[in-house]
């Protein structure tokens, strides 16, 4: 017999859709559940826009285009989902497993990554610009196009963490062949943020900390240029 399945709006807890799922679905687990209502609710074309979806099973799911925004999808596991040109404006993806996801062109505008897994992810043309990437794995990401503030990208180069008023930096190669850093809300190239460094906290251990991470960025960047001539 089949039963109702309701997806519930993250905030007010107004249900944004009822899924009819069949009898046999009763045994699976809530996040099984919660991925099968989330394909009906995209087969009639429902707006999920803020809809609590923490943990949802979308392995493989086929989301091209979904109206994501806002969306809650803390602990999702999302490998190999299409998720080509959806809006995920803000939506917040903390601890999702995005391995080999296509977010080609997707909008991740504010969106929360924080440890997502997007090793082998196509973000492609990706609009990232106020994404949170705290602790997120982009190893063999390709970022090939995408976009993080005024900076469009070529490629992933690496990430390191500083302990010292911890934070976790990421390094870009962005299309005109430079150098980006991504730390928390600031984008910067590296001249730019060791100014930035010497005036805001010169002659710290703080400062030496992260010129350390960016010497080796800029190492790491260099090595890749040598292999790529």
């Amino acid at each position: 017999m089949s039963f109702e399945y309701e997806i519930k709006h993250s905030r007010t807890g107004e249900v944004i859709f009822t899924a009819t799922l069949p009898g046999e679905a009763a045994s699976l687990s809530d996040g099984e559940k919660r991925g099968r209502a989330v394909l009906a609710a995209l087969k009639d074309d429902a707006n999920l826009e803020g809809a609590y979806l923490r943990g949802a099973d979308l392995k493989d799911a086929y989301l091209r285009g979904a109206r994501l925004k806002d969306t809650y999808l803390k602990g999702a596991d999302l490998r190999g989902a299409s998720l080509k040109g959806a809006d995920l404006e803000g939506a917040y993806l903390g601890g999702a497993d995005l391995e080999g996801a296509n977010l080609k062109g997707a909008n991740l505008k504010g969106a929360g990554l924080e440890y997502a897994y997007l090793k082998d992810a196509d973000l492609e043309g990706a609009y990232l610009k106020g994404a949170d990437l705290e602790g997120a794995d982009l190893e063999y990401a390709d970022l090939e196009g995408a976009s993080i503030g005024s900076h469009t990208l070529k490629r992933f180069i690496g990430q390191a963490s500083r302990d010292i008023d911890p934070y976790c930096f990421f390094c870009f190669e962005t299309q005109q062949g430079q150098p980006l850093i991504r730390a928390g809300c600031r984008t910067m190239l590296v001249d730019e943020y060791y100014a930035h460094i010497e005036a805001q906290y010169p002659n710290t251990p703080k400062a030496e900390a992260t010129k350390a991470i960016l010497k080796g960025f800029e190492e790491t960047y260099a090595k890749a240029m040598e292999a790529a001539s």
